[in-house]
């Protein structure tokens, strides 16, 4: 669950629930392979969550569009059913230090990560009216300012009870720009219903 959190906070789609969901799961077969059948293989059952897990693994991936995107997720979903399996066969102390490390991995290093400017990402997102087409024009404002589009993510949105469309762009400044002054430069040639710098 808290793995989950962490996904969903940096809002990725599989988020507590899934990840929730594919921890118990795995947990029930493990435990339906280890103690339902008396004779036979016992790991016949536990073996295929760790082939099936990579359905909903490649989901998040390809999901996510244009970029290779949705690694790490996949990469947590994966870690979650071991941590599971572990909880199924009673090693609970095993799946309480992997979770520990995974939580680690995903906040602490990221953190590390985040204060490289080298590596810094910021994601925008903005609101146009239905069926405006603005990328053109937002990919051409980023070339002219030396930011790398690293991501774009389109969605079906509501702004003032009307249907819109939302834009997210992740971008990595390179030149001597600030956020405000793209931002501004968003503003002044897209003329979105709004637009606001994502967590």
């Amino acid at each position: 669950g808290l793995i989950g959190l962490e996904r969903e906070k940096h809002g990725y789609s599989a988020g507590l629930r899934t990840h929730m969901l594919v921890g118990v799961g795995s947990t029930l077969f493990t435990i339906v392979s280890k103690y339902a059948f008396g004779s036979g293989d016992p790991g016949r059952v536990a073996a295929q969550v760790v082939t099936g897990i990579g359905f909903i693994g490649a989901g998040t991936i390809i999901q996510n569009g244009i970029n290779v995107k949705g690694l790490t997720t996949a990469a947590t979903l994966w870690v979650v059913a071991a941590i599971g399996m572990c909880c199924g066969v009673g090693y609970i102390s095993v799946a309480m230090i992997g979770a520990l490390i995974a939580l680690i991995v995903l906040s602490v290093l990221k953190l590390l990560e985040d204060k490289n400017p080298r590596k810094k990402s910021y994601r925008l997102a903005y609101l146009v009216t239905k069926g405006e087409m603005t990328l053109s024009k937002a990919v051409a404002v980023m070339d002219e300012m030396n930011v790398i589009v690293k991501d774009i993510d389109i969605s079906s949105a509501m702004y003032e009870n009307t249907r819109c469309t939302k834009v997210v762009l992740t971008l990595r400044i390179k030149g001597m720009n600030t956020k405000a002054e793209v931002m501004d430069k968003l503003i002044n040639i897209l003329q979105p219903l709004a637009m606001e710098e994502l967590t």
